[in-house]
């Protein structure tokens, strides 16, 4: 769900409540009134879409093959089964509609914690010292630090340990156990701590989510969202140079790890 530069995600909520609104307004009738009305409501939805988000198949899939048909077909009377297709087809776009609303509503709950948000990229887990043994306030220099962990990288960690031997397999078993200590207060406050005035948090996918093929942009793009649902800086934290070349041309603050953090394998 992530939102096109410049917009704003309270104002992107108000957006979406008003086409929720106006799509309950459309009167399904025998005449050619409800069709007319739909059609506005079409045409002012997917101008909206395409203007808040960046994945254009979210405006895209008002377009479906029974729009197709309702923008084709009319008589008077209506051919049978219209009005049926036409007030089922402003229903599915409604629930639609409601479902990213409340999506994005569950995301603005991320404003509500105070904090420096640091996504550590999977190399970090991989290739550094423990990520609970390192004084993150410190490293950051921030007062209250929000360690994030996108569950793509979870699924990353996951794909290392059951597909690599040796090391690198061993080490993710490694981290994952580590990170399965924190489940209970994750599952339980939504945040676990780290230390003092630092917290682990995981970032899970919102059910309309659909991840991209490539790892990195897929951690980067997450970032992206947090920073325009908190509207503060975010951090990349990564020993890979390319990652955060990807996290600085799209907006978020890198920040590369020191050697001194590095496992000796990684120097």
């Amino acid at each position: 769900m992530e939102m096109r530069d410049g917009q704003v995600a309270a104002e992107v909520l108000k957006s979406l409540d008003y086409l929720i609104q106006e799509a309950g307004n459309i009167q399904v009738t025998g005449d050619q009134t409800g069709k007319t009305r739909y059609l506005n409501w079409i045409d002012t939805a997917e101008s909206r879409l395409r203007q808040h988000f960046t994945d254009t198949r979210i405006a895209d899939d008002l377009l479906t093959p029974r729009f197709e048909r309702i923008d084709r077909d009319y008589s008077n009377p209506p051919p049978l089964g219209f009005n049926i297709a036409l007030r089922g087809e402003v229903e599915k776009q409604k629930g639609r509609l409601i479902q990213f609303r409340d999506e994005l509503q569950q995301l603005m709950k991320w404003s509500t914690r105070a904090g420096k948000i640091a996504i550590l990229d999977c190399n970090v887990y991989m290739h550094c010292i423990m990520f609970n043994e390192i004084d993150w306030r410190k490293k950051l220099g921030e007062d209250v630090v929000r360690v994030v962990l996108p569950i793509a990288v979870i699924d990353e960690l996951d794909k290392i340990k059951y597909m690599e031997r040796g090391s690198r397999g061993d080490r993710a078993r490694t981290v994952l156990k580590v990170l399965d200590g924190y489940l209970d207060d994750l599952q339980t406050d939504g945040f676990a701590p780290l230390r003092a005035k630092t917290t682990l948090e995981i970032f899970m996918d919102e059910r309309s989510h659909q991840r991209t093929q490539d790892a990195d942009i897929e951690i980067v793009s997450r970032g992206v969202l947090l920073q325009q649902i908190t509207g503060a800086p975010v951090l990349v934290v990564s020993n890979d140079r390319g990652m955060r070349l990807k996290a600085h041309t799209r907006g978020l603050t890198p920040w590369a790890v020191p050697e001194h953090l590095l496992l000796p394998t990684a120097k």
